[in-house]
Formats: structure tokens, C-alpha cells, sequence
């Protein structure tokens, strides 16, 4: 893609599905630089929420991923993110 490596920051949010949280994480993964943060939305959340809760808790075995205390958002460094989905 024309921007691989060169977003600084990402922001998850388009749809709370969790396929296309999944799609929308391996693309921002191609897209962002080794400097970047990836954030999501709606993470930590309860019923309809609760796939893409679980998908980042299965993602953060191997990346840090931080949640924003009294929020519900969720943040990774974008070279983690990158490692994570490498080595699947």
C-alpha cells in the first residue's frame, strides 16, 4: 500500500464487529510506523463488545496492550502491534 510505514497514528472505530476490528488491526499493522500508536475503541465493553474485548486480550499475549483508565479505549505501540501479527 502507497502509505505502508508512514502513519504515526491510528484510531480504530469504523464498526464494533469484530471482523472488521480484526481487518481494520491487520491493516493498520501494514500501515503504521515503527513510532506509531494504534488506538481502539470500545474495548473493555460487555455484551456486543465483548469479542472484540477478548480478540485485544489475545493480541496483548504478545504486545503490550494499555488501556485508558475510565475510558474505553485501548492503545498499542505500532511496532508491537506489527511483532504481534507477525508471529502468529
Amino acid at each position: 500500500p502507497p502509505l505502508a510505514g508512514q502513519v504515526d497514528l491510528g484510531f480504530i472505530d469504523g464498526s464494533h464487529a469484530l471482523p472488521y476490528v480484526v481487518h481494520d488491526t491487520e491493516k493498520m499493522a501494514v500501515l503504521c510506523s515503527d513510532r506509531s500508536i494504534v488506538m481502539w475503541h470500545d474495548y473493555g465493553g460487555v455484551g456486543e463488545f465483548l469479542p472484540l474485548a477478548k480478540y485485544l486480550e489475545h493480541l496483548a499475549r504478545k504486545a503490550p496492550i494499555y488501556r485508558i483508565p475510565g475510558t474505553t479505549l485501548a492503545w498499542a505501540f505500532g511496532c508491537d502491534l506489527k511483532h504481534a501479527l507477525a508471529t502468529r
